[in-house]
């Protein structure tokens, strides 16, 4: 056995060895679980702000640039994540009226030419799906699943009038029409409908403007409390990013029910989504935690962060909010996370 080969099996031993195996946060394309009914057993009169519910931030974000840029948010299809027990969506519609150009085609994955106005973006990646493929996607779940209840956050991608994005949402509203709640007034005030209301439904929750239609998603009106602080200038943000999302969580388990409370724990900036979600040095799923620029003496301060070799390990996100709203038994509200595993999934539903 030459050098070379002695040289690969030691560092496959070491890769194992060190790998971190968590299922609170996955890199693979597989269902993490089995869980398309999971609300059937809840009480038909609980508000929507009263449940605990999984969610995918940047739903259908599964692709980078081909210049690589930060953008892959997830890497289950919307199928697997509803299987899985997700039942909030991050849905970024773009509207575009003419074909892309040349330099959009070459960097950011466009097609040569768009199947039709509405395509799914992250920033500037078009995520190589439309929103009727969102919207057969989750009705055809919801015909298969009857018990369940899909919140759809629609966030307006891009700089178009906000007439021509409504104008266009409108159109598929129409054409999927019954799968939609509709709500309780026209101008949809203190909505908040209950689960008997919502079963077999898509309820919208609106983040652009010029329409009545859904649940306005904005804390301006009282209605939601949300905690973004996506932006993370560098790794040790990671630190402040968790104590964030406790003390958010924490206040959702004791605040008034008929508010809903929305927490991202997420992050990209400096850092790349799955290192937020994971701690991890690379994407895969096992892969080995970072180390922190910290060391022992400072682990007073974080408690929740492994140590090895005298140096504090960056933990995910994932991992993280998972062991801490674990047998709680408390409303959390929604939890949008990157990369979501089954451990992570399995305890926010068990906080119903």
């Amino acid at each position: 056995m030459n050098f070379l080969k002695i040289m690969f099996i030691v560092v496959s031993m070491l890769s194992v060895i060190n790998a971190h195996k968590n299922t609170s946060y996955n890199h693979d394309s597989q269902a993490v679980a089995h869980n398309p009914k999971w609300m059937q057993n809840l009480d038909d009169e609980l508000k929507l702000s009263e449940l605990s519910l999984p969610g995918t931030h940047d739903t259908m974000a599964l692709y980078e640039s081909r210049s690589g840029s930060k953008a892959q948010t997830q890497s289950m299809l919307l199928l697997e994540q509803l299987n899985s027990g997700i039942r909030v969506l991050d849905v970024r519609p773009k509207y575009k009226s003419k074909n892309p150009s040349f330099f959009e085609v070459i960097i950011f994955n466009a097609p040569s030419k768009f199947k039709n106005e509405f395509p799914i973006y992250h920033g500037l990646i078009f995520q190589k799906t439309y929103f009727n493929d969102v919207l057969e996607t989750v009705t055809e779940f919801l015909r298969k699943n009857p018990s369940e209840t899909i919140l759809m956050k629609i966030h307006k991608e891009g700089n178009s009038r906000d007439e021509d994005f409504v104008r266009t949402f409108n159109k598929y509203q129409l054409q999927y029409d019954k799968y939609f709640w509709k709500g309780n007034n026209i101008w949809h005030i203190n909505d908040n409908p209950r689960l008997k209301e919502t079963r077999g439904k898509i309820v919208i929750l609106r983040e652009f403007a010029r329409s009545n239609f859904g649940i306005h998603y904005d804390t301006r009106y009282g209605d939601f409390s949300i905690l973004n602080f996506y932006n993370l200038n560098s790794k040790n943000d990671l630190f402040h990013k968790w104590d964030e999302a406790k003390a958010h969580l924490l206040e959702a388990s004791s605040a008034n029910k008929n508010k809903f409370y929305v927490t991202n724990i997420v992050g990209s900036g400096d850092v790349s989504p799955y290192f937020v979600a994971s701690g991890h040095v690379n994407p895969d799923t096992n892969a080995r935690r970072r180390s922190s620029s910290y060391n022992e003496d400072q682990s007073v301060q974080y408690p929740n962060f492994p140590m090895k070799d005298g140096k504090i390990l960056y933990e995910g996100l994932n991992t993280l909010i998972a062991n801490f709203i674990q047998n709680k038994n408390k409303r959390i509200g929604i939890i949008f996370a990157d990369f979501p595993g089954r451990k992570l999934i399995k305890n926010i539903i068990n906080n119903n």
